[in-house]
């Protein structure tokens, strides 16, 4: 992944973006990232601490206001049953920071099947993201060796 700061100063970012994909911050600004956004296929946004909700706004910004179409991985200090509304803002995969909460929230994932408020789908973005036949509980990893 490739920290946002990264890319402005990398010669040839189109092709490291393609293959590698955009990491920012939660505390990113949306609009700084949008000359990179086109090219990745990827989006991680990381948040250091689950008490931190500015990743949640920044993933709903970019697919909402800005129309990202690819995959958007959360990681970092996220709570395992964050995930679902993660998901619900758009969000493809998580990266989550040890392998109990990568179970529990897999379990919490699909405890859910119907919800009050609308949330994206990816049918409201312009295209499918690139691993739209997984399912989401497929996508949840920890970052634990």
């Amino acid at each position: 992944m490739l920290k946002l700061e990264l890319c402005r100063n990398l010669k040839n970012v189109d092709q490291a973006l393609r293959q590698l994909g955009l990491r920012l911050e939660g505390d990113a600004e949306p609009e700084q990232a949008l000359t990179w956004l086109e090219l990745s296929k990827l989006v991680e946004v990381h948040s250091a601490s689950f008490t931190d909700g500015r990743g949640f706004s920044l993933g709903r910004t970019l697919r909402a206001r800005f129309g990202y179409c690819g995959v958007m991985r959360a990681s970092g200090g996220y709570l395992p049953d964050q995930v679902q509304l993660l998901a619900r803002y758009g969000f493809d995969q998580f990266l989550l920071e040890d392998e109990q909460a990568a179970i529990v929230a897999r379990t919490a994932l699909s405890a859910f099947s119907v919800s009050y408020q609308p949330e994206l789908k990816s049918e409201n973005r312009l295209r499918a993201p690139q691993n739209s036949g997984n399912s989401t509980s497929a996508n949840i990893r920890s970052t634990a060796a």
